[in-house]
């Protein structure tokens, strides 16, 4: 439970943020790249969703989304990207650089977010990735246009530290990112201002429900 609160924190947070800098920061014709996917899991995000979106759409910055990972599968159950990257190497495409789409999903009871398609932008990447292009704008996009659009991410996936994959993102998450060594400072800290909120004993209930596993690895 704990840790689907904090799930939905970060993607809520993630959508407010993305919104502030296509308001801020950002121009017509400009791209922002989403860390993950543009369908929503969480409830209440879609009331984010759509303030971004409408945002996007109102400047005429183009959202898409790059996910490292993909559950979607085939019919076969075989992993979709996978499926996909065996497939061009069987017909030996010309390209090095390659994208497919759009890729069905069945989502009976979702609303479709977003054109689907799988990317591999650098004939060095280990793996294809998932990319997606918000449906609204896709939909008025040319397929030259959408080819163009993953040529310009493909130009800065360049990075020898992780081909294939947007630098942009690499950079994001090594900012982001907390290491081992600084999760008890920040941990010493929110439990301070919780103790001086008064809520310490409230929180700590919570805390040592779910923490027994923690002390076994401990022992």
């Amino acid at each position: 439970m704990m840790e689907r609160m904090a799930s939905m924190a970060r993607r809520f947070s993630e959508w407010t943020i993305a919104e502030h800098i296509i308001d801020s920061e950002l121009e017509e014709g400009d791209i922002i790249i989403k860390d993950g996917s543009l369908q929503t899991s969480h409830p209440n995000e879609n009331q984010y969703v759509r303030k971004v979106f409408k945002k996007a759409k109102e400047k005429g910055v183009i959202f898409t989304g790059l996910s490292k990972t993909s559950r979607h599968t085939t019919d076969t159950r075989i992993p979709i990207i996978s499926a996909i990257n065996q497939l061009s190497e069987d017909i030996k495409i010309p390209y090095k650089e390659w994208c497919y789409f759009p890729i069905p999903i069945n989502r009976k009871t979702t609303e479709q977010k977003a054109l689907i398609m799988i990317v591999k932008l650098n004939r060095y990447a280990d793996s294809p990735f998932r990319f997606e292009i918000f449906k609204d704008q896709a939909d008025n996009m040319t397929e030259k246009e959408m080819l163009d659009l993953v040529s310009v991410i493909a130009d800065y996936s360049r990075d020898r530290s992780l081909p294939g994959y947007p630098y942009g993102l690499i950079d994001a998450h090594l900012w982001a990112r907390v290491r081992n060594e600084e999760i008890s400072g920040y941990q010493a800290m929110l439990y301070s201002e919780i103790s001086r909120l008064g809520m310490w004993k409230e929180v700590n209930s919570h805390i040592n429900a779910i923490n027994t596993h923690d002390k076994l690895d401990e022992m």
